[in-house]
């Protein structure tokens, strides 16, 4: 007979079929062990919250989402807008750093004085409309309101709004 080389188990198996042997003892399953290596992070999917509208100082209205935390996140990676930095803003000018807003002084508009009147508040653009400007920043009236003017809205950060109101007696000019 002539013999040839065959793996260990085949060997014994034909060992078993010829008389030479008892049968061998069936294979033990074997384990398979992976290793996963995490090369990257990847965000997390948005959080719980509701999708809303902010009115920008140019009169157009951005979705942002507020997150359950009460957080306002913008952009499609919906970042916090309290992590945003110095160098990203939202278009139009606001007065929330002017030193006339600062100092509550009064504005001049359409030849008239208008104070700081209430505490600024969330305003939709819907609400509203643009009727002119004061140093660069866009004043707003009702959406209703007809010249002349008794209350505006100037725009002190995106989707915020200070309240001014007419003062008694023109202004020269």
């Amino acid at each position: 007979m002539s013999k040839a080389a065959l793996p260990l188990p085949l060997a014994a198996i034909a060992l078993a079929a010829c008389g030479g042997g008892p049968p061998p003892e069936p294979l033990a399953p074997r384990t398979v062990v992976d290793t996963v290596v995490v090369t990257r992070e990847v965000a997390p999917p948005l959080p719980e919250g509701r999708s809303a509208m902010m009115c920008l100082a140019s009169g157009q209205n951005v979705e942002i989402r507020i997150g359950a935390a009460g957080d306002t996140l913008i952009g499609p990676r919906r970042v916090r807008m309290v992590d945003l930095g110095p160098g990203v803003g939202f278009i139009g000018s606001y007065a929330g750093g002017e030193a006339w807003f600062i100092n509550d002084q009064a504005i001049t508009f359409d030849r008239r004085q208008f104070s700081k009147f209430g505490q600024p508040e969330a305003k939709e653009c819907r609400a509203m409309k643009i009727v002119g400007d004061f140093d660069g920043v866009n004043v707003f009236a009702d959406a209703t309101a007809s010249a002349p003017f008794n209350l505006l809205y100037v725009p002190v950060r995106p989707g915020v709004f200070q309240p001014y109101q007419t003062q008694v007696g023109r202004v020269r000019g």
